[in-house]
């Protein structure tokens, strides 16, 4: 019931906190949801996220997206969920919506996944994102940009030799033609640290199961 969906958006919300006190304020995380798997002829997969998504958001749907900005003075968290759709949630299945995803994750500043590129271009360009993120709120991550300290933080899958790039690969690879002033850094090992902490949810939950 509700109770347990506040007791989860608070438990996601302290998982971005401790991984956001691991990160310095001049890094920007960009996460994101695993792609869709599909079958040579069509049949899809059963949908499995990426089980470090899933950890920081909740969110069980593709085509979703997380950025953290630890030094940002309130705005430190921003998800990416895609436009509802009702012809296609006909064959897909039901979308949350914007205020779903805020109940579920417990981040308030939710945008359109169509706005993910633009966004991250925005930021790695110090610009800022109209008044959502501006530059007095990104301050400390401009602020290293302009000093060419920026970190970029992403969790680093990498295709097996001979396959395409991953999601995240290929984000890299676009972002690092595009921009400059940011070092890349792979976040993935914080995840480990921060599962072996149970946080008081996390323990009911275990001795629930």
């Amino acid at each position: 019931g509700p109770a347990g969906a506040s007791e989860l958006s608070d438990d996601l919300a302290a998982r971005r906190a401790r991984l956001m006190e691991r990160l310095s304020p001049d890094t920007i995380v960009v996460l994101m949801s695993a792609p869709p798997r599909v079958y040579s002829n069509d049949v899809d997969y059963e949908y499995r996220q990426d089980s470090n998504f899933y950890y920081l958001t909740g969110m069980t749907q593709d085509e979703t997206f997380l950025v953290l900005m630890p030094g940002n003075a309130t705005r430190r968290e921003i998800l990416f969920i895609r436009d509802r759709d009702a012809s296609r949630e006909h064959w897909t299945g039901r979308l949350l919506s914007r205020e779903e995803a805020r109940a579920r994750t417990g981040i308030q500043t939710v945008l359109s996944s169509r706005d993910f590129d633009a966004f991250v271009q925005a930021m790695l360009a110090g610009r800022g994102w109209g008044s959502t993120i501006d530059r007095s709120e990104a301050d400390s991550f401009f602020r290293a940009l302009a000093t060419g300290s920026a970190r970029l933080g992403v969790a680093l899958d990498l295709a097996p030799d001979g396959e395409p790039p991953t999601p995240t690969q290929a984000f890299l690879q676009r972002t690092r033609e595009r921009a400059v002033g940011f070092v890349p850094i792979d976040v993935t090992s914080h995840f480990t640290d921060l599962r072996i902490v149970k946080t008081p949810f996390e323990l009911k939950m275990l001795s629930t199961a």
